[in-house]
């Protein structure tokens, strides 16, 4: 079983919001029943790569070229042995 992350996030979301964001992220990796989660984030923006390192998914792979205006993207992800 595998299940997606996904997170679409403002710029104007402050140190309290993203914390909110960090508990229900982590509670929702927790309680799910898949035993892989994967989560995939535009490479050239730092902010959502710590912010999934915080999780506990890890980069799996760069995916070259991968957005709409061709932006590289990451691969991250977390099994369920890891969490």
């Amino acid at each position: 079983w595998r299940g997606y992350f996904w997170l679409l996030a403002s710029e104007g979301v402050g140190a309290s919001g993203w914390g909110k964001v960090m508990r229900a992220g982590r509670q929702l990796l927790d309680e799910s029943p898949h035993h892989r989660i994967e989560s995939v984030a535009n490479a050239e923006v730092g902010r959502f790569a710590r912010f999934l390192d915080k999780l506990g998914l890890h980069r799996e792979a760069v995916m070259r070229r991968y957005g709409a205006a061709g932006e590289d993207f990451a691969l991250y992800a977390i099994t369920k042995e890891a969490v």
